[in-house]
């Protein structure tokens, strides 16, 4: 008895991509409806998405009653009068004023940190001490803490003394 072979058509070229394009076209499809993103989504007007420089403090910080005010209106108005000055925030303890500035470029950071010292002693001549500095994590938490207290948050202002006394040594004396 004779073996029969059966011949079995060849695939064409054609069909093959035809089944290459299938699936990459169930993978994307896949890929798509199952909510999968290569870069999560960054909301920059949240201020809790701003980068933070010592975590460690932050994960370990109490809340304190504080006698520290964050001072929105004299922040825009910094903001907006002295030109070397593209952020500011700036919170007040009993007779003094801290602030945080970021400048126009880095080029200008000391002027930025002259004009800001000198615009807020004209402002707020009754404070006996004005502190003024462009650390970028003082800038950061004097900016999370003065947005917690806007939100009406329950914080207190542990990292704001550390950043303090790291920052102004002689400012608590």
């Amino acid at each position: 008895m004779k073996s029969q072979v059966v011949a079995v058509p060849a695939q064409t070229d054609q069909h093959r991509w035809h089944q290459v394009w299938l699936r990459v076209f169930a993978v994307t499809a896949f890929i798509w409806t199952s909510g999968f993103t290569f870069v999560p989504d960054i909301d920059h007007t949240n201020h809790k998405d701003m980068p933070t420089y010592n975590n460690s403090k932050l994960n370990s910080a109490k809340v304190t009653p504080t006698d520290m005010i964050p001072r929105p209106e004299l922040s825009s108005s910094l903001m907006k009068q002295v030109n070397t000055v593209h952020f500011a925030v700036v919170i007040q303890r009993q007779n003094r004023l801290y602030a945080g500035v970021e400048p126009q470029n880095q080029k200008l950071r000391q002027a930025a940190l002259d004009g800001a010292k000198d615009w807020l002693v004209r402002q707020v001549p009754r404070q006996v001490h004005v502190y003024v500095s462009a650390d970028p994590t003082l800038l950061n938490h004097f900016h999370r803490f003065a947005a917690d207290r806007a939100t009406h948050l329950d914080v207190g202002s542990d990292i704001i003394l550390a950043d303090i006394e790291r920052v102004f040594p002689a400012a608590n004396k």
